[in-house]
């Protein structure tokens, strides 16, 4: 199954971060609901959202795990942008990470 990154992180960019405390990092989602996001200290994330309930989100993250991923590059002075191939990630000379299921995420300096 092919995800549609762009559409993700579009979708990512217009989460609210509403609170960060601890290993909790809660989010308002663009529908208005508010969800935890759990920090593994892995790398990984864990969502308490409805797609969480059909998907590890440490390996296949939803929306909102993208969005903390973006805070935590946005605080690091970094503009995350997430791709559906390793090819296309590839093509940006950028350090890639896996992030899950077909999602690849690179990092560059934020202008």
């Amino acid at each position: 199954m092919e995800r549609h990154a762009k559409k993700l992180q579009s979708k990512a960019k217009k989460i609210e971060i509403v609170k960060v405390e601890g290993d909790n990092i809660t989010i308002r989602s663009t529908t208005g609901k508010e969800y935890t996001i759990l920090n593994n200290h892995d790398g990984t994330f864990t969502c308490g959202c409805k797609w969480s309930e059909y998907h590890d989100t440490r390996f296949d993250p939803c929306s909102h795990v993208i969005a903390v991923k973006e805070m935590i590059a946005n605080g690091e002075s970094k503009t995350l942008s997430v791709w559906a191939s390793r090819e296309d990630a590839q093509r940006q000379h950028r350090h890639i990470e896996c992030i899950g299921n077909g999602l690849f995420v690179t990092e560059r300096k934020a202008a």
